[in-house]
């Protein structure tokens, strides 16, 4: 009796203990492009902005430079095809800048002059997206 007892107390913890929350679609196209959690606004209603200046840094600032960077939307390579025209609508191009309403099932594909980052969105999954100025990317997961 004290055995078990003992046995459950022990395992008590580990079960009360909470799984971690996964991170969001762009939580986890942050890390690739290396894009910093910037201060959110009333107006955001709470949803995290990730972003990248392309042309950061002072020697940049300071004697110029370049930056090119596109934006996609595919689909997962088990996704059914019926729907593509859905992928091909998502990024809408004004001149210089691209925003991309994204819901998945979908994979977000980002390229810059030194990397190539994707994400895959799960059913459900809604982010805003985009680059401004053709140097900003940004990313806003939407609840």
């Amino acid at each position: 009796m004290k055995a078990a007892i003992a046995a459950m107390v022990l395992a008590g913890p580990s079960i009360a203990q909470a799984q971690p929350a996964t991170p969001t679609a762009c939580a986890r196209l942050a890390p690739q492009l290396k894009m910093k959690q910037a201060a959110t606004t009333p107006r955001d209603q709470g949803a995290a902005l990730w972003e990248v200046d392309l042309l950061g840094g002072l020697g940049k600032a300071l004697f110029g430079g370049s930056a090119a960077s596109t934006m996609s939307v595919e689909p997962l390579p088990d996704a059914d095809l019926v729907e593509y025209s859905a992928y091909t609508r998502a990024c809408v191009r004004q001149r210089i800048d691209v925003a991309c309403h994204v819901t998945g099932p979908a994979r977000l594909v980002v390229a810059t002059d030194k990397t190539e980052a994707a994400v895959d969105l799960s059913a459900g999954e809604k982010v805003d997206a985009g680059i401004r100025k053709g140097r900003h990317i940004y990313c806003r997961d939407l609840h």
